[in-house]
């Protein structure tokens, strides 16, 4: 840590209940059947809008007259009290009302945005605390109780200061990422659909179905890794598979087979073929190792290519959107959803280049997967900091 940091921060600190030192006060709901109380001018805010700058829903100035909605300002911070994200908190970026779900906290004295980053170090223990099991909700009383440490106001400036320059470095490091990722997201559209071509390459592509491309097997018999005992094969979990484009083997999980099932082989494509949600299903991932004794899930299959392809560039044509959405209109089901090998999905048909530009493109793609994953590991680090420094700035000596 930098020597500048060394500060004996807290050493006059004292101890104080919330609600000493901060007015607090939540909103209400207009009346969602009448119409005439919705769609004004006025922006309203719910839980999961805290931290952002618009809003979903307006009210109307009688929406707003006539419910317990209560203004906020720029500045003033948020707290979720209860739904998906209890216990989250925000410095407000807008001006508008907010439901009963949301607890608005102000000082006059102290600084707010050190009071913020005292809730955000102290949210785990909160939720531990009063939602247990997810059961429960966080209320103004709860919040006014909690205790926390105060130095002076030079000295919570100063460490507010020091933790939101570490944000800005976080909020920096993510705009990187996701425009890293539009870029992938075009390359693909372009590159994977012959609308932009690399030098080099013309000629027509040729049209394809993916039942003609090789054969499928099946993954473990319906089964999954407790299903097996650990030590003479290797398991390609399904988050494996999802999460990434390619198979990482060092992430492998050891099983015991005592059946005979189809191994993997390097350049072998695998699909999920059961999820909890449409977008899940059909993602495909391609193993690009040599390995032996290794098995898939028993939510996946494995699709061994026949015909000469680069598999990365399958992988990430099977992984571009006008594939996707043909696998999602595929996948059937309530509360899971599932595709299998059927005569629709052999028939669905991509359009492919020769072997030179399919590995081509290939290599520009991946080259994107490698700044992307550079990029999420740099962002995961300036995340890593921002907890060492709140740890030791918001603690007392």
């Amino acid at each position: 840590m930098p020597t500048a940091l060394k500060i004996d921060f807290m050493k006059d600190c004292k101890k104080v209940e919330l609600g000493e030192i901060c007015e607090m006060f939540s909103g209400g709901t207009p009346d969602s059947e009448n119409k005439d109380y919705y769609n004004g001018d006025i922006p309203f805010i719910r839980s999961a809008e805290i931290s952002g700058n618009k809003t979903l829903l307006y009210l109307s100035e009688s929406g707003y007259n006539n419910s317990s909605a209560k203004m906020v300002d720029y500045g003033d911070l948020l707290y979720a009290l209860y739904g998906a994200n209890s216990g989250e908190c925000a410095i407000s970026k807008q001006c508008g009302a907010i439901n009963q779900a949301i607890l608005c906290i102000r000082s006059k004295n102290e600084s707010i945005s050190y009071i913020y980053y005292i809730l955000l170090n102290k949210k785990k223990r909160i939720i531990s605390k009063y939602l247990q099991g997810g059961q429960g909700n966080l209320s103004a009383a709860i919040i006014k109780k909690i205790k926390i440490n105060l130095p002076p106001i030079e000295e919570q400036e100063k460490i507010a200061e020091i933790l939101s320059t570490q944000d800005k470095f976080i909020e920096l490091k993510q705009k990187l990422v996701d425009r890293k990722k539009q870029q992938k997201k075009w390359l693909m559209q372009n590159l994977l659909t012959g609308k932009i071509r690399l030098k080099g390459f013309e000629g027509e592509w040729e049209k394809v179905k993916l039942g003609e491309i090789g054969s499928t097997y099946a993954g473990l018999s319906g089964k999954t890794k407790e299903d097996f005992g650990h030590g003479k094969a290797k398991y390609i979990p399904y988050i494996n598979i999802f999460n990434n484009t390619f198979v990482d083997v060092s992430a492998l999980e050891d099983i015991e087979v005592d059946e005979k099932q189809n191994c993997v082989k390097k350049g072998d494509v695998f699909f999920t073929t059961s999820s909890e949600t449409p977008e899940e299903v059909g993602m495909s991932s391609v193993l690009l190792q040599d390995v032996e004794n290794t098995y898939l899930n028993s939510f996946c299959f494995g699709y061994r290519p026949e015909k000469i392809f680069d598999s990365i560039f399958l992988a990430f044509m099977l992984r571009s959107d006008l594939i996707r959405k043909q696998f999602k209109i595929l996948a059937q089901g309530i509360s899971r959803f599932n595709i299998s090998k059927t005569k629709a999905m052999e028939d669905i048909s991509i359009y492919i280049p020769v072997l030179e530009e399919q590995t081509a493109i290939a290599k520009i793609l991946s080259a994107q997967d490698k700044e992307i994953e550079l990029l999420e590991k740099e962002l995961e680090q300036e995340k890593l900091k921002k907890k060492a420094l709140m740890q030791l700035l918001l603690t007392v000596k």
